[in-house]
Parts: structure tokens; C-alpha cells; sequence
């Protein structure tokens, strides 16, 4: 997506959503995460996050998408 985004010549990190590496609660992504979270305030519309398990081995399965921290 990087390289796509470059080409057309536009910044790649405004299109590309923030990633988190979590791999446990209060890990150090962890942490981040809710930082970035607490400090982006009430929007118009209600916040979504793709969570994607496993360490490269989960193909796809399992993944969801959700509207809350819980």
C-alpha cells in the first residue's frame, strides 16, 4: 500500500490506518492503543477496529470487526 500510495504521490500514512502489534493486555501496543484512543475524543460517528488474531497463522479466520473497547 506504501508503494501505491507514493506512486500517485500522495502520503501513504494519511490513507493507512494506525496498526497495533498487541500481543497481550498492557503490553506496550497495548498501551498505545488506549492512549490513542483516550486522546481522540467523541467523533460524529462511532470508532471501529479490525482485530486480526494469531501470529501468522489464523488465514484469515477470526477476524472481526468491533465498536467498543469491552
Amino acid at each position: 500500500m506504501k508503494a501505491y500510495y507514493e506512486a500517485i504521490g500522495e502520503d501513504p500514512f494519511k490513507n493507512i490506518p494506525e496498526t497495533y502489534h498487541v500481543q497481550q493486555e498492557n503490553d506496550t501496543d497495548w498501551q498505545k492503543f488506549i492512549e490513542n484512543i483516550s486522546n481522540k475524543g467523541k467523533g460524529k460517528s462511532k470508532p471501529l477496529w479490525i482485530i486480526k488474531p494469531g501470529e501468522n497463522s489464523n488465514q484469515g479466520c477470526g477476524i472481526d470487526v468491533v465498536d467498543s473497547i469491552e
